[in-house]
């Protein structure tokens, strides 16, 4: 039945045709189930008959399958594992490599060393006993079919290996040597292959260190693939696992390696559908252990597992990571302090890049070197005008560089940082030591301004008491009736004089800070409006001047006639700045300052400001007179044209009224005057007001003198008499009590100096209080009252008199005094 099916009857025609004799192998099934193969001899007889004869090949074809099938699974085994497979003929060429023995000596491919002696690939230098080594093989001498190795790889690299060799035979001839080698110097396990033979394939899977596991492919009743089943296992796999061959021959994947872990099936099947080779990491719950885990398929529908324990090096990586979390932790506290220290800093290398600097640092390096001065890329050269080198080698006296820049004044330190013998880099540190420069000069000026004021301020004092005795006697002299007129020009000439004596001791005391101040609320727009009309008429024509201000209120806590000097000693500075003409410029404007960084100036508080700028256009300073601007009695002017006093009268004016003043200048680019003036009233006591004409007499009330100097004494006593009061005197405080006690009901008001030896004004203000808190006293100084105001007001004192008084003002505040409340 099956000659048809099989191709069997188109043999016997065609050898019945022909007469030739035909072969005709064919496979067919025995009773319909079962395969089988046969060759069919077909012969004509000389008889005309046709003669097949068949020989059954089942087995044999069996055979041959079963070998193409070992080979291929074989060659499978040889391409994918990763131990190095060679093989040689017997003259040691070689004729056969893998991808990892190709791989294991660095070269490109098989092509490379096929067909060369091994010698030469191996680059050995003693060939008798490589040749020694391969007639051991080919022997069959167990001393040379396993053993380590040292090789010398294509470009030059040295490793070493472990062998198995055996010799191959065709025939009952030995042809050649074939075996495999796995590199050592990485601890690399190759996946075992298998041999041609079923017991060489045992004896690589038997000893491979590493954990083995065959696996078969379990199919559902769709043909699917369902699980799959362990079939074998090497000892390897029982030492990594703890699990017995007897017990993990027929676990299923699911219960081998715990449900829980990662999913592999996908990975499993893509390998057995692909035959491509697989690799991935995993950590399998039932054993508590991580695996590297690589996975081939050496023949169809199983698959190899070969399992490398990473335990050790997953919980070294995890700790690693801890580490490095706790070292990116601490070095994220550490940046944010160095971006929080107030100064620069910055880390450079050995070879002196840039590795790290924080937002201050930068800042300043964009000031020391240019926009383009600090690169990662590219070595630190220089700090304004110093040289890197000079600043890590030489450090100046106190450890600290200075480098000005665009008149900004920088500090720099330098540290190395060791971590051997050897420099590994530098630490800088920068501060911004300009602010700090100017406070210095500021406090220096302002210590020379308080020495010079202390000495103008003794000296004015006595002075005072001169004036004050000149200016009385000249004021009642002129009151005397049936002086000739003459006379009468010469007396107030001399009152004149004195005046002008007493307003350039309180421009010594305005300078020294010691002037009495009546401050108020000021308005300022209005008081200079008046000021720009008054220099209008009286300035040159060819000087315009530029009033400019807001729609604010700039109201100020201020004494008009002190800011008034201040205006007018600036307009005229300004009218001497500009000979040849020019243009005044006044600008009212109100200023705030949320942090100490916005203020313009060192030592300046925040708040509300008001700033006024007197800007000219005239020839301008050096940076020499800048320096000296303020100083009392500098004056670049020629001997006789000034006294030296004004600016410095305007500063120490400003300073009285806890302002600030700043100067902007150049030569040949005018002059810029800045005043910054607390927007905030200051309340002060009161003092005396201004005198009428018609002088107020007493009504022979007794008055108490008390004055140290002699000659003013006497003037004041005269004085008092001249307006119509009873006098009684001394010469200090002590005095002043004995006679209070003695005639305590008849004295009505005490006037008294504040400094006196053995006890002064104010001493006798508070025991008067004590005795007679009725008693009204007014005081007369040179000197201020600021401190003390507050404590001889609550002490009895009702008004005071600046040094020198004028008869009008003694007459008026006396009268105030005296009046019932």
């Amino acid at each position: 039945p099956n000659v048809r099916e099989f191709g069997l009857f188109d043999v016997l025609q065609q050898v019945w045709k022909t007469g030739e004799p035909e072969r005709h192998p064919l496979s067919w099934y025995q009773d319909h189930r079962v395969a089988g193969w046969r060759d069919n001899y077909v012969y004509k007889l000389p008889s005309g008959e046709i003669v097949a004869i068949y020989e059954d090949m089942t087995r044999r074809k069996q055979a041959e399958e079963a070998r193409r099938e070992s080979e291929q699974r074989f060659r499978s085994i040889i391409e994918n594992t990763m131990a190095g497979y060679f093989l040689l003929d017997k003259e040691g060429i070689i004729r056969d490599v893998n991808p990892a023995w190709v791989k294991l000596y660095h070269y490109d491919s098989a092509e490379e060393v096929i067909g060369q002696h091994f010698t030469v690939v191996q680059k050995l230098d003693d060939v008798e006993q490589a040749r020694e080594l391969v007639d051991g093989i080919m022997r069959g001498d167990a001393r040379y079919l396993i053993g380590e190795f040292s090789r010398k790889c294509k470009d030059g690299a040295i490793g070493y290996h472990t062998f198995s060799a055996r010799p191959v035979s065709h025939s009952g001839e030995i042809v050649g040597i074939e075996g495999f080698i796995i590199d050592t110097t990485e601890r690399i396990q190759a996946e075992k292959s298998f041999q041609e033979s079923e017991a060489q394939f045992r004896a690589l899977f038997e000893t491979m260190t590493e954990g083995v596991a065959l696996h078969e492919v379990l199919y559902d009743e769709n043909g699917k693939i369902a699980d799959y089943v362990i079939i074998d296992v090497n000892p390897a796999y029982v030492t990594q696992t703890g699990v017995s061959r007897k017990a993990a021959v027929g676990l299923k994947a699911s219960e081998a390696y715990g449900t829980e872990s990662p999913p592999y099936l996908d990975i499993y099947e893509k390998v057995v559908t692909t035959g491509m080779p697989a690799h991935f990491e995993t950590y399998f719950v039932p054993l508590n252990k991580y695996f590297s885990i690589s996975v081939f398929s050496p023949r169809k529908g199983q698959f190899a597992t070969v399992f490398a324990d990473i335990t050790e090096r997953k919980i070294a990586e995890e700790e690693r990571e801890r580490l490095l979390a706790r070292v990116q932790e601490s070095a994220q506290r550490v940046r944010q302090i160095m971006d929080t220290v107030p100064e620069g800093v910055l880390l450079l290398n050995s070879e002196l890049h840039l590795l790290l600097c924080n937002p201050i640092a930068e800042e300043y390096l964009h000031v020391l070197t240019g926009p383009h001065g600090a690169k990662p890329d590219r070595p630190l050269t220089h700090l304004g005008t110093s040289t890197l080198t000079e600043i890590l080698t030489s450090p100046p006296q106190g450890l600290w560089h200075e480098v000005t820049v665009d008149q900004r004044i920088f500090q720099v330190i330098a540290r190395e940082i060791h971590t051997g013998p050897m420099v590994e880099g530098w630490v800088l540190v920068m501060r911004d030591v300009t602010k700090e420069y100017e406070v210095q000069q500021v406090v220096q000026r302002q210590e020379r301004l308080a020495a010079v004021g202390q000495l103008a301020a003794g000296i004015a004092h006595d002075f005072n008491n001169i004036i004050a005795a000149i200016v009385l006697y000249s004021q009642m002299s002129l009151r005397t009736p049936d002086i000739s007129s003459k006379l009468q020009e010469r007396l107030r000439v001399i009152s004149e004089q004195g005046q002008r004596a007493s307003d350039l001791i309180n421009q010594i005391l305005d300078f020294s800070r010691s002037s009495i101040l009546d401050r108020r609320p000021l308005e300022l727009v209005p008081l200079l409006k008046e000021q720009v009309k008054l220099w209008q008429r009286t300035l040159p024509e060819h000087i315009y001047i530029d009033l400019t201000y807001g729609a604010e209120a700039y109201v100020i806590s201020a004494d008009p006639t002190r800011m008034q000097q201040v205006f007018m000693n600036l307009a005229v500075n300004a009218r001497d700045a500009m000979p040849d003409g020019g243009m005044l410029r006044i600008d009212i404007s109100c200023s705030h300052f949320e942090s100490y960084r916005e203020v313009p100036l060192p030592d300046m508080e925040t708040g509300d400001w008001i700033k006024i700028t007197f800007s000219d256009t005239g020839m301008g300073m050096s940076d020499h007179v800048v320096q000296h601007l303020f100083e009392p009695f500098f004056t670049t002017k020629e001997r006789g044209q000034g006294t030296g006093l004004g600016l410095a009268q305007v500063y120490n004016i400003i300073m009285h009224h806890e302002g600030k003043i700043d100067v902007q200048t150049a030569v040949g680019k005018g002059t810029t005057f800045i005043l910054y003036l607390p927007a905030l009233p200051v309340v002060q006591l009161p003092s005396a007001e201004a005198i009428n004409v018609d002088l107020p007499l007493g009504h022979q009330e007794t008055i108490l003198v008390v004055e140290d100097n002699p000659v003013t004494r006497a003037a004041v006593l005269e004085s008092l008499e001249l307006l119509g009061y009873r006098t009684l005197e001394a010469v200090n405080g002590q005095e002043a009590l004995d006679i209070f006690a003695k005639h305590r009901d008849e004295i009505a008001l005490v006037l008294s100096d504040l400094v006196m030896p053995e006890m002064g004004g104010r001493i006798l203000t508070y025991r008067l209080r004590e005795i007679a808190p009725e008693m009204r006293v007014v005081v007369m100084s040179g000197h201020p009252l600021n401190q003390e105001q507050a404590a001889l007001h609550e002490a009895g004192v009702i008004a005071w008199l600046q040094k020198p008084p004028d008869l009008e003002q003694l007459a008026e505040v006396l009268a105030r005094a005296l009046q019932k409340p």
